[in-house]
């Protein structure tokens, strides 16, 4: 079976599925190594943190504890029993931890090789907790001789301890080697078949490429020929149809194109040359039409133009009579209102006026009041001079009186100086006073002139009343005459707008015949070209 008869759409799938199956191999194959690595570092974290940790600090914290059973019974030999009770407290508590880190241990999953290590180190352990136990007794008993048998015991098991430990971490050491170098040949493994996926992908790539430009492109790009052939205006081209898929299916629609176009390019140069026989003959017909509408338009212009003059002048005369007739009543309104504008006027004047006479009264009534209170003033003054007067005599009698009379003295000098206060504000008052009185007189004087004004204003605004009375009258004579002459010209106007309406619309319509007409005219010459064009057009092709 040729290629080419394969269709395009199975081709792609099996491309994709092959693609598809590679990508899926190699994510399995990652998946199975991430999780080997996963797993092996998940053990190596529980040969660290779960078994190697916890014997190291149990160890450590053995030793503190050790340390600190020392330094109590030191203490006590010294005779520091506060520190050797709190370095005693301390060594219980730090077997207590080392306890429950061992503990830790214990708990944790191990594996077949360290099994027997962990035993040795959990039989040690118990070792030191026992001589631990020896040694706090020894120590509370202050029995030199057993605490010194103790401490070897424990140090025995401690040495026992840190060396089943070394062994223990060795083992563990040497599993996490051991794993380590079972991760390495799993990651050579992936990198391996990461190697053998990328060369078939690429073989795969290859191929399709290959697939792609040969049995796709190619013959897209024959295609692309076929087309730009057509285009150029040759139809004579063969097309090989001999292709079974998608592309042989593209290639038999293309020739069949290329037929129905070979059969309209014949039927289009048989319908050109009678077109442009008739576009001939229309556009002489045509001509004829133009030029009697041409005339009737010019004449029918010209009395249209006449008329349209006519109506403007009338229409001037009538817009020129309403506007001096709304001039009239606009001047008649404004008279209207200037002449109740004077008649308020007066009566704010006659108001003012009123207004002024009573403000001159209240000016005279205000003088007459600050002349009472500069009588009143004057008694006041009086009144102190003679308080002051009697005080400075109260005085002399009180220095007359000696001792006797200095209360007597002292209140007499606060009646002067209270009468001295009094004259002086009677004095300051009496300037105001003064002034006061001044300032009223000339109130007075210009209260007078203000209402003489205001009776000249209110002479001159009864003259310019009577004044606008006339020419109120005269804009009604000239308003009624301006009314008659603009009803006269808008019926003048009327006639002569309906005359210019008739003539425009016989107008107009002799124009859009005309323009009918040439319109025909332009479309028979515009029919006639275009025939011309197709025919020369249709005889680019070859067929």
């Amino acid at each position: 079976m040729e290629l080419k008869h394969v269709k395009i759409r199975s081709a792609l799938l099996v491309i994709l599925l092959v693609f598809s199956g590679v990508v899926i191999v190699s994510s399995v194959n990652a998946w199975w190594s991430a999780k080997d690595a996963y797993q092996g570092l998940v053990q190596l974290n529980t040969i660290t943190e779960e078994q190697t940790v916890p014997v190291t600090n149990a160890l450590i914290t053995v030793l503190r504890a050790r340390l600190a059973v020392i330094g109590a019974e030191a203490e006590y030999q010294n005779g520091n029993l506060s520190n050797a009770r709190h370095s005693h407290e301390a060594s219980v508590t730090f077997a207590r931890d080392a306890a429950d880190t061992f503990q830790t241990f214990l708990q944790a999953e191990k594996s077949s090789g360290v099994v027997a290590i962990a035993q040795r180190i959990e039989t040690s352990f118990k070792q030191f907790e026992q001589a631990a136990v020896q040694l706090n007794k020894a120590l509370e008993a202050r029995d030199r001789s057993a605490f010194l048998e103790a401490n070897l015991q424990a140090r025995n098991a401690s040495e026992g301890y840190y060396a089943a430990l070394l062994e223990f971490q060795e083992r563990a050491a040497s599993d996490r080697q051991r794993r380590m170098d079972h991760a390495l040949d799993d990651y050579e493994m992936a990198r391996l078949q990461a190697i053998v996926v990328t060369l078939l992908a690429i073989v795969l790539v290859s191929l399709s490429l290959w697939f792609v430009r040969r049995h796709i492109v190619a013959p897209l790009l024959l295609a692309g020929e076929h087309f730009q052939v057509m285009a150029s205006g040759d139809l004579s081209r063969e097309i090989d149809t001999s292709s079974s898929n998608e592309i042989g299916d593209l290639f038999k629609s293309l020739r069949e194109m290329q037929q129905t176009k070979r059969s309209l390019i014949r039927s289009l140069m048989e319908s050109s040359s009678q077109l442009a026989s008739a576009a001939e003959e229309l556009n002489s017909v045509t001509e004829e039409s133009q030029r009697g509408l041409q005339q009737q338009s010019d004449q029918l212009q010209q009395a249209a133009t006449a008329i349209t003059e006519l109506s403007t002048a009338v229409d001037d005369v009538a817009n020129n009579a309403v506007v001096t007739s709304e001039a009239s009543q606009a001047s008649n309104q404004q008279a209207v209102k200037c002449r109740e504008g004077v008649q308020v006027t007066i009566t704010d004047i006659g108001t003012v006026a009123a207004g002024v006479e009573q403000t001159s009264t209240q000016v005279a009534e205000l003088a007459q009041h600050s002349r009472n209170i500069g009588q009143i003033l004057d008694v006041i003054q009086d009144v102190a001079e003679q308080t002051n007067l009697l005080a400075l005599n109260a005085a002399i009698e009180a220095a007359r009186a000696g001792e006797a009379g200095r209360g007597f003295a002292v209140v007499a000098d606060e009646v002067r100086t209270l009468a001295q206060r009094t004259q002086s504000s009677t004095t300051e008052i009496e300037k105001l006073i003064t002034a006061m009185r001044q300032g009223t007189s000339d109130v007075m004087q210009s209260m007078e002139q203000s209402r003489e004004r205001t009776e000249r204003t209110l002479t001159s605004a009864d003259v310019a009343s009577a004044a606008l009375e006339e020419i109120f009258e005269s804009i009604g004579q000239v308003n009624d005459r301006n009314l008659v002459i603009a009803s006269a010209a808008e019926e003048q106007a009327q006639v002569a707008r309906e005359v210019d309406r008739n003539l425009v619309n016989i107008r107009d319509l002799a124009t859009q015949t005309a323009a009918g007409a040439n319109q025909t005219s332009a479309a028979s010459q515009e029919l006639s070209r275009l025939a011309v064009e197709m025919h020369d057009l249709v005889v680019h092709f070859r067929t």
